[in-house]
């Protein structure tokens, strides 16, 4: 079709089809662009973490769900903030304590009566502070401390680092251990973690027939056209949201030493191997989850004593079999599915 048409005669498909017309889809949260220096921008961390914090704020479900993993209660007015900084105590202004600044921070308020005397007041009763990196940035144990002060000091009892970095489980921390934090909990999100549950309320599940489930994940169309929204700026190439891509430690020298029983299992390249393969299991739930549109986790993979873990299993498997394995679990209709990689190959 060379010749324009009477506009009032044909579908907007139908421009599309015949390339009559080029145009983009007006976005609520634009795509990174091109920077005036011409070079891509990646990575625009404040711009992500007010992306995912408005998210929160205005889709319920979505909301619900992040808060659920963190521990959180869903109750009274909840205030997402970012770039947030206290001011100074006077004990910090006199040792000249540089101040620290929270990328995020939830705060739940509600009415409440203090002392079962007074009328009811508005006032904070939880919050969480969130640490957030991007791209292949790491996050760091010295400003996580400085977090963990700041924390006690104003009575929140809860941390949240969301990075690239993957984990186990949301309650187990990439840097610190619990015990350095005392009361403080500390939690811990990839990216993808949270563009995963994105997918998976915009989508709908499937049950264990493979058949669609009819009800909504979101129920208000404003709200599930916002988290669209949201998913495709995570999305991105340029966001700053990055999958697993290297598994580190993976090395012939290695697997030799391992084969001549050379290696020990605290020798740090093996152990960091292991971890990467930790994330590359959650990388494969995930991957997984958001292809089939529906929940694919971690199966249990060993009949274990309560003092070890999979961790120090896996390392064991190496330095006897030199073999990395993993079960995945789509739903209870379905075999597991085992995945066994032989580093001796």
């Amino acid at each position: 079709m060379s010749k324009i048409p009477n506009i009032n005669k044909i579908s907007v498909q139908e421009l599309k089809e015949n390339s009559l017309v080029t145009f983009a889809e007006a976005r609520l949260i634009p795509s990174p662009v091109k920077s005036t220096g011409g070079s891509k921008k990646k990575g625009n961390e404040p711009a992500l973490t007010s992306v995912f914090l408005s998210g929160l704020r205005l889709v319920d479900e979505f909301h619900k769900d992040i808060l659920k993993l963190l521990d959180m209660k869903d109750k009274g007015t909840l205030h997402f903030l970012t770039e947030v900084e206290f001011k100074q105590t006077k004990e910090e202004e006199k040792e000249n304590t540089e101040s620290s600044r929270f990328d995020g921070l939830i705060l739940s308020e509600t009415r409440t009566k203090k002392n079962g005397k007074n009328p009811k007041t508005i006032q904070i009763v939880d919050a969480t502070i969130f640490e957030m990196k991007s791209c292949s940035d790491k996050i760091d144990p010295i400003q996580i401390q400085k977090y963990i002060n700041k924390a006690k000091e104003l009575k929140i009892k809860r941390i949240v680092t969301i990075s690239n970095e993957f984990t186990s489980s949301p309650k187990t921390p990439t840097i610190l251990k619990h015990e350095l934090a005392g009361k403080i909990k500390l939690y811990h999100l990839a990216w993808t973690d949270i563009l995963t549950i994105a997918d998976l309320r915009i989508h709908k599940h499937l049950d264990e027939k493979n058949k669609s489930d009819d009800k909504k994940n979101i129920s208000d169309s404003d709200q599930q056209y916002i988290m669209e929204e949201i998913y495709l700026f995570m999305d991105h190439p340029n966001s700053g949201v990055d999958r697993f891509k290297i598994m580190k430690g993976w090395n012939k020298t290695l697997f030799a030493s391992i084969s001549r029983k050379e290696i020990e299992k605290d020798n740090p390249e093996l152990n960091e191997l292991i971890h990467s393969w930790k994330q590359e299991e959650q990388d494969l739930c995930q991957l997984l989850t958001r292809e089939m549109k529906q929940n694919v986790k971690l199966s249990k993979k060993y009949t274990s004593k309560k003092d070890e873990n999979d961790f120090d299993l896996d390392i064991k498997q190496v330095l006897e079999k030199m073999i990395l394995n993993t079960k995945l679990k789509i739903h209870s209709s379905l075999p597991e599915i085992e995945i066994e990689v032989d580093l001796k190959k």
